[in-house]
């Protein structure tokens, strides 16, 4: 996905609830929900004036976020490579953050939009789309698992993140099944974390086995 392409998108969505939290304002409860459990129900509120301000804030302040960390990253990993998956992850976690910022208006006049379930299910779907393409972005100072060990050695970064992409994939189908199956979340959600952390543990291990070889650090 083109940069400029993905900037539009992302203020447009951004446009699009600023523009849905105006028009609603009128209908919205005051204090208003802005927080639900695991099972649904609601358990922290907020006056409306702060809750429909930090609701689009919320979008906006993740797709600034993305915008000025590539800002300040160094020159010579500003690939193109680099700049497409930006952008990639940028529309989806702005959208994402957008879809929340809705769907949590709508809670809040009284709908009902299984706020729970779209929450894992895309985070589920972000993982699933991170794993499939993480596999394809070489070492930098802003994407990836940057552990002390992938940093240091490109083939330690390139081993972790082909079996990391795999198991981020995992994750985020346990999270996405999560939404419509209702697994146990004292199960789901420590088996999502571990996945996560394998590849971290991994980098060590690959780390420790080129250098013991290599009779010294992997980046020479």
């Amino acid at each position: 996905m083109k940069p400029v392409f993905a900037d539009l998108v992302s203020l447009v969505l951004i446009a699009l609830t600023v523009a849905l939290t105006l028009a609603w304002y009128p209908q919205l409860p005051d204090p208003m929900p802005i927080h639900w459990n695991a099972a649904g129900e609601v358990d922290g509120y907020m006056p409306k004036a702060w809750g429909v301000a930090m609701l689009p804030a919320t979008a906006a302040f993740m797709f600034l976020v993305m915008k000025l960390v590539l800002l300040l990253s160094p020159k010579q990993h500003k690939t193109d490579e680099l700049l497409r998956m930006t952008a990639l992850f940028q529309v989806l976690l702005t959208g994402f953050m957008c879809t929340i910022a809705v769907l949590v208006l709508l809670e809040s006049m009284g709908h009902d939009t299984m706020l729970d379930r779209v929450i894992f299910g895309g985070i589920g779907l972000i993982l699933v789309v991170v794993g499939a393409t993480i596999g394809k972005v070489r070492k930098n100072f802003f994407l990836g698992i940057r552990t002390p060990w992938t940093m240091w050695s490109d083939e330690v970064w390139d081993r972790t993140h082909r079996l990391g992409g795999k198991l981020f994939m995992l994750a985020g189908l346990l999270l996405f099944i999560n939404a419509f199956v209702r697994l146990d979340l004292r199960l789901t959600l420590p088996v999502v974390v571990v996945l996560m952390l394998i590849p971290v543990v991994y980098s060590w291990i690959i780390y420790r086995g080129l250098r013991d070889r290599a009779g010294k650090d992997p980046a020479g």
